[in-house]
């Protein structure tokens, strides 16, 4: 997905949130599936969404907790 179709997702995503009236965690859900309906990868919606490099912070995070347990 490119850079302009990501962010004119994005918008949609986010009218849609405002028009629902959804909480912040219902509208960062919904903004990261949409995007994923849309054509974007797992890693383009997160970092959209959370600010880039989230992904790879989370799976880092993810990965440190993982090997603790």
């Amino acid at each position: 997905m490119t850079a302009s179709e990501l962010f004119q997702a994005d918008m949609l995503a986010t009218q849609f949130a405002i028009d629902m009236k959804m909480t912040k965690q219902q509208a960062i859900s919904a903004r990261i599936l949409i995007l994923q309906n849309k054509g974007a990868t797992q890693q383009q919606a997160f970092d959209k969404v959370l600010g880039e490099g989230a992904f790879d912070a989370m799976a880092e995070q993810l990965f440190a907790e993982l090997r603790a347990a």
